[in-house]
């Protein structure tokens, strides 16, 4: 992955290989429009793809190429203002709303179902919003949003997440 920003590159960034996603070259429809193709973004348009919704991810570099690559993108109980200093500003009970909603959505993000990795040659299978599948750039297997194999050459689903 490369680094869209010239700063700090992470492990992540210096390791892993993400596949080009086509630019927006006309206009386009659906349901939801996301800005920005971090965690949080990819997360949220995949929640509502599961959800029926048809949706568009916009974002002005790579998916993952922002904060999200070149950080935890948040996924840890600790804050950068640390909770004591929200207690101070916001009170005992909105410091404890926030590590519970940071909690609840650790949570809502590390609920993947089938690993990412396509078994046939290792590569990671990226979500295609449009067909609600899960395509291998490297050698065009595709899974349905459960991980079941329908177009080899993979002849095996995706594994669980777990292992």
């Amino acid at each position: 992955m490369q680094s869209d920003s010239g700063q700090s590159v992470s492990v992540w960034m210096a390791t892993a290989e993400t596949p080009s996603e086509p630019v927006l070259a006309e206009d386009e429809r659906a349901d939801v429009c996301v800005v920005g193709a971090g965690i949080a973004g990819m997360t949220t348009a995949y929640l509502l793809a599961r959800e029926g919704k048809s949706v568009v991810v916009i974002d002005d570099g790579p998916v993952g190429g922002g904060m999200t690559g070149r950080t935890t993108a948040h996924l840890v109980n600790a804050l950068d203002d640390r909770y004591f200093e929200l207690e101070r500003l916001h009170g005992e009970r909105d410091s404890r709303l926030a590590a519970e909603s940071h909690t609840a959505a650790i949570n809502r993000v590390e609920v993947h179902e089938r690993s990412a990795v396509c078994p046939h040659l290792g590569c990671v299978v990226g979500w295609n919003f449009l067909e609600k599948t899960w395509d291998c750039p490297c050698h065009g297997s595709r899974f349905d949003a459960y991980g079941k194999v329908f177009n080899g050459p993979a002849n095996e689903n995706l594994a669980p997440a777990d292992e």
